[in-house]
């Protein structure tokens, strides 16, 4: 329920490593959201996409790209890192992430 849409600002954050069975989904849900607030909303900054992906061996990598030409054609503010820093064996993985959020 959207009750100022012109207050209203939604932000995605997403860390992916070899996710491409569920990265199709994901991001389109993410992005059909993001389009119901930018159609709500006189301003296209009302949504925001940062998506860090690191190491993916999967097809991965080339969704996002795919991904980032599609938000670059919407006007989509985002960033997405691609091959981003890989967590060390001895590095806590929440810790690790949150560091690279």
């Amino acid at each position: 329920h959207l009750r100022n849409s012109s207050l209203t600002r939604v932000f995605f954050a997403l860390n992916l490593h070899n996710a491409e069975a569920v990265t199709p989904y994901v991001l389109s849900a993410i992005l059909k959201a993001c389009l119901v607030y930018n159609i709500t909303d006189e301003h296209s900054s009302s949504c925001f996409i940062s998506i860090y992906e690191s190491g993916s061996a999967d097809g991965t990598r080339q969704l996002l790209r795919a991904f980032d030409e599609d938000l670059h054609a919407l006007s989509i503010s985002h960033r997405l890192i691609l091959g981003g820093r890989e967590r060390l064996p001895e590095q806590h993985r929440i810790a690790f992430l949150a560091d690279m959020r």
